[in-house]
């Protein structure tokens, strides 16, 4: 298992991607340009088919409001199985899209040659502290590694 944000590196190693959204798994067999490419075609699928779905429910329910009580309910009958009909094969769900996060880092003219200083950081939650009187410096060029066992707070 590879979790990374290196997509060339992605695509050198893996040979499946298993994508987690909304606490659904779903396997794609290939690299993470595949992934990309079979994702996209079959979110393009799905809003296809879930648009004509909505255009049929639409359509159904037009006919069965304009024609209901009339001297054709015979029609508005006919459109309300058909609509029970769709519901019963099941509904086509709406694609998800995810929402737009923009974030900038504001213009800097010089960055100078440290870039973090930290002393004396302390994190951690009710079942104890991940880090306790960190002191820390990062200067421009360096490489920042955090390393541990699945479960100790790194993404934190």
């Amino acid at each position: 298992v590879v979790v990374s944000h290196d997509r060339e590196f992605l695509d050198q190693v893996c040979t499946k991607i298993v994508e987690t959204e909304r606490g659904v798994a779903t396997t794609y067999p290939g690299n993470y340009t595949q992934y990309v490419n079979t994702k996209s075609e079959r979110t393009a699928l799905q809003w296809a088919a879930w648009e004509k779905q909505q255009k049929e429910i639409a359509k159904h329910t037009e006919i069965m409001q304009r024609l209901a009580g009339g001297a054709q309910s015979g029609r508005a009958s006919q459109a309300e199985k058909a609509l029970e009909r769709i519901k019963e094969e099941g509904l086509i769900e709406k694609p998800f899209v995810e929402k737009k996060r923009s974030f900038t880092f504001p213009p800097v003219d010089k960055m100078g040659q440290k870039v973090v200083s930290i002393r004396g950081l302390t994190h951690g939650y009710s079942r104890g502290p991940l880090f306790k009187n960190v002191d820390l410096d990062i200067e421009k060029g360096d490489r920042v590694a955090i390393i541990g066992p699945n479960g100790a707070g790194k993404s934190t």
